[in-house]
């Protein structure tokens, strides 16, 4: 029983020297997702076409309301300027 307490806790204990790996892994990981969310971003803000916005965003105004915070903010006037 001593000998495979000892030999579980030695497996462990061994495992511990992977963390530096994790660590840097996971720091890949957030970088690329962050990378892949600033891309979307920009093509969704401003790259899209606005064809493409009037078919896929304009018709809903939660789309709109969503587009609207993401990209613009307070820029754009809630009505149009005469």
């Amino acid at each position: 029983m001593r000998t495979l307490l000892l030999a579980t806790c030695g497996l462990f204990a061994g495992c511990m020297g992977f963390q530096p790996l994790v660590d840097q892994a996971t720091a890949q990981t957030v970088a690329v997702e962050h990378a892949k969310y600033q891309t979307a971003e920009l093509i969704m803000c401003r790259a899209i076409s606005i064809g493409e916005w009037m078919r896929s965003v304009g018709p809903y105004p939660e789309k709109v309301q969503g587009w609207r915070a993401l990209c613009v903010g307070s820029e754009l006037p809630s009505v149009p300027v005469k």
